[in-house]
């Protein structure tokens, strides 16, 4: 992602969570040498069109997977999956052993994606989400084992 894609991602962002990261995160991320956001889109004429993004961080043998988001107009068609499978596809080249993710308790679909790459729970943070005082399910994912047990998802980046 670069400045210039900064517009549309926010627009995604305010229409996908409660409480949205400003402009002003998003340029710290992009600033953050740990930090990569990726995003899917389609060349349209002169304007790309963004479909979401995802952001982690890179820090040493783990990746945490801190936001994905899908513009609602794009969702429900495998989407996320493709995002989330690029970025364990790209953490694990980079010799990342683990994905690490935080969930709302109450995000089903968001749960549902995770558990079908296999991400199991692993703790809970209580009370995490100041907006709604909702607890964040602390997910995590091996992925050698991963990668092991599905190697037809392993694709060259």
């Amino acid at each position: 992602m670069g400045k210039e894609d900064l517009g549309e991602v926010l627009k995604i962002e305010n229409c996908s969570f409660p409480t949205p990261w400003t402009r002003r995160l998003f340029e710290e991320e992009l600033h953050n040498p740990n930090s990569r956001i990726f995003l899917l889109k389609k060349p349209k004429g002169e304007k790309d069109i963004i479909y979401g993004y995802i952001c982690l961080w890179l820090i040493r043998n783990e990746v945490h997977i801190l936001k994905i988001a899908i513009h609602p107009s794009f969702r429900r068609q495998g989407l996320a999956r493709k995002l989330l499978k690029f970025a364990l596809n790209y953490s694990f080249r980079r010799k990342v052993d683990k994905a690490i993710l935080e969930v709302r308790e109450h995000n089903y679909p968001a749960h549902f994606l995770y558990k079908k790459f296999g991400f199991y729970q692993i703790g809970i943070r209580t009370k995490y989400y100041e907006d709604t005082k909702e607890d964040a399910l602390i997910m995590e994912l091996n992925l050698k084992d991963f990668f092991r047990n599905q190697p037809e998802l392993k694709e060259k980046i």
